[in-house]
């Protein structure tokens, strides 16, 4: 295969995975789409409260697909709505 054919391939390979919702984002752009500081999702990570995420070496990085699971966990009904369901 030539040098370019697998570019090609690797980019019909990375627009698969972004349309799939696989895509990684980082800090800033996670905290941007969530509504948050970098700080919050740095308080997040310390305390397991937020979503999942993955470290590459010294970066932190999201897949859109769990941060919008996650996003999905805090849906409430009302202020009173804990999150916890009833025994």
């Amino acid at each position: 295969m030539s040098p370019t054919n697998s570019h090609q391939r690797q980019n019909s390979d990375r627009d698969a995975r972004l349309d799939a919702g696989d895509a990684f984002m980082d800090q800033r752009a996670t905290a941007d789409l969530l509504g948050l500081s970098v700080r919050t999702l740095e308080r997040f990570r310390l305390t397991g409260s937020g979503p999942a995420f993955r470290k590459f070496g010294r970066r932190v990085m999201y897949a859109h697909s769990d941060v919008m699971a996650w996003a999905d966990s805090q849906r409430r009904t009302s202020t009173s709505d804990t999150g916890e369901r009833a025994s």
